[in-house]
């Protein structure tokens, strides 16, 4: 099994300090990955170092379960028994605990002077999500936001993770929480069928438009709901095909220029960036030509919905252009009327007055009919290479 990770800072903290942290653990016989997103608000001043804790904890937590299960021989029943729920509720409690003796060795090295006990852990508050792959299993972890997506070898593709809506937008779970030990989710997957399994903070899906809404219409059919993110890990999984020993330089550079300018999408999300990854190499490749199509088709349904985008915008201010065109032409039109009526009247001394009123508002006209024609242009152009891209997409179904 192939592990890799990465964290990114990303550009629109100011104080430039990451909040996120990623790491992993290999063993021969087992295999670990955790993120955590430190909350990074004016009263959490030290959740950068919670996030650090919480992964240095939850690997250390994992590997002691790892080495007990593989010694014990567990077995774990799908879907899970109460026993199950209890091997796994040892080990959430464990993650928990030591993460609270964390930050409270660091918390007691540099005191608040006057700060309550009980807001100490708010100081280091983070999310969290890990993922063990021991035996015939996944085990997946969660508190707060960030996504875990799946892979599996008959092309399908889950989060599954039961989802807790208390962490959508700006809200999210988290370490601090005083329930923490009873709303951390769990998954327990059959490692058999899997293909890959991603961990990545809420930094990934921030940057894809259809993140919680579907945008789909008669062109534009792959931008579902998760459509971003999961065509971001088809990416990794076509690239590790490709790239193979060079993809964990490929992934670097990837990650940092994905936090600022996006993949397949308009921008990025501006915030850091983590991710781990656990990929089955050898079964990758049944599904590589059917990732690269989708990651393929997304990024012209990407442009295509953008361009139309901007042919709406556009569409806007033609229609002001063509107003001020029209009223440039009434203006010059009342001009030229009002110096025959002068010449008429016989008050030829104001002639030059009159001419000059008349350049000027002929030059109005000129200036208003050469800023409608260009952008005209323009328009008709993002016209056609919408229908370049539309064509290009019907070619691929």
């Amino acid at each position: 099994m192939f592990v890799f990770n990465h964290t990114v800072v990303g550009n629109k903290r100011e104080d430039k300090i990451c909040q996120d942290y990623s790491d992993i653990y290999v063993d021969n016989s087992f295999y670990i990955g955790a993120i955590a997103d430190g909350h990074g608000s004016k009263t959490c001043i030290r959740s950068d170092i919670g996030a650090k804790l919480v992964v240095e904890c939850a690997i250390e937590c994992f590997r002691q379960f790892a080495t007990t299960f593989l010694a014990e021989n567990i077995t774990l029943n799908i879907p899970t028994t109460r026993h199950c729920r209890n091997i796994i509720q040892n080990l959430t409690n464990c993650i928990v605990a030591s993460w609270y003796d964390a930050i409270n060795r660091h918390y007691a090295t540099d005191p608040i002077k006057g700060l309550p006990a009980e807001c100490v852990p708010h100081l280091y508050g983070t999310t969290f999500m890990g993922a063990l792959v021991v035996g015939d299993y996944l085990i997946l972890l969660q508190q707060g936001d960030g996504r875990c997506v799946v892979f599996f070898e008959n092309g399908d593709i889950s989060q599954p993770i039961p989802w807790d809506r208390r962490c959508e937008y700006n809200s999210t779970t988290s370490m601090c929480d005083a329930d923490v030990t009873t709303s951390i989710r769990h998954a327990i997957i059959k490692r058999e069928d899997v293909v890959a399994c991603f961990l990545g903070c809420d930094g990934v899906e921030d940057a894809y438009i259809d993140t919680y809404h579907d945008i789909n219409n008669d062109t534009i059919k792959n931008h579902c709901i998760m459509g971003g993110v999961n065509v971001f890990y088809k990416h990794l999984l076509v690239k590790i095909f490709e790239e193979q020993t060079n993809f964990n330089n490929y992934f670097r550079h990837m990650l940092a220029d994905f936090a600022i300018s996006g993949l397949f999408s308009k921008t990025g999300s501006g915030d850091d960036v983590s991710v781990v990854g656990f990929v089955e190499k050898g079964k990758v490749f049944n599904n590589i030509q059917s990732y690269k199509k989708d990651v393929e088709l997304y990024e012209l349904e990407e442009l295509f919905y953008w361009k139309n985008d901007d042919i709406r915008s556009k569409k806007r201010k033609l229609e002001v252009l063509e107003k001020r065109l029209e009223t440039a032409k009434s203006d010059l039109n009342i001009v030229k009327l009002d110096v025959l009526k002068k010449r008429k009247s016989g008050l030829l001394k104001y002639r030059e007055n009159f001419y000059i009123d008349v350049l000027q508002a002929s030059k109005n006209k000129q200036q208003a009919q050469q800023t409608f024609d260009n952008y005209k242009s323009q328009y008709f152009d993002l016209e056609q290479q919408c229908e370049k891209l539309q064509q290009k997409i019907r070619n691929y179904e």
